[in-house]
């Protein structure tokens, strides 16, 4: 079976990261090949925060956007029930999403995955910079950019 082990460099150096690391790279002989990857870790705090941010939003979107009037029954729904519908539309806004055709030919937007391994830590970020803008405009508003950035992006930096 084969297993990954992992190198970290510290000091200019490649050190094994664990002791099980340790013991497979003082079994290597002089002049054998090693193979590695390098990969971008998300934060996981980072991720929460923005989630926290997404939670406010939602508390404060005004009542004219959260709801809806079907025009063909007059009934009035609520358009934002949770943080996933939240993160659905902001997808959508920010063209992050696929076109899927159905065999009936219908056109269906199907929002991309955000998820750890989907997304790396850098593409995360870029993805919660460029939400910015969207939320204030299509969300929030009401709100200026300066309460925004006191109010609600102190979640994501404190």
């Amino acid at each position: 079976m084969k297993k990954d082990n992992l190198l970290i460099k510290e000091n200019g150096q490649l050190l094994a990261y664990e002791e099980e690391d340790k013991k497979v790279l003082e079994k290597l002989l002089e002049g054998e090949f090693v193979s590695f990857q390098t990969y971008d870790a998300r934060s996981l705090l980072y991720h929460r925060r923005f989630f926290k941010l997404l939670s406010k939003v939602l508390e404060h979107i005004p009542e004219r956007i959260m709801t809806y009037t079907d025009k063909e029954t007059g009934l009035i729904s609520d358009r934002y029930t949770s943080i996933d519908t939240l993160l659905i539309e902001l997808k959508l806004q920010l063209g992050y999403y696929d076109l899927h055709i159905s065999l009936g030919g219908k056109e269906i937007y199907v929002p991309r995955s955000i998820d750890f391994k989907n997304m790396s830590q850098i593409k995360f970020q870029s993805f919660v910079k460029n939400a910015q803008p969207v939320i204030l405009k299509r969300f929030l508003p009401d709100i200026t950019p300066e309460i925004f950035d006191k109010e609600f992006l102190n979640l994501m930096f404190d």
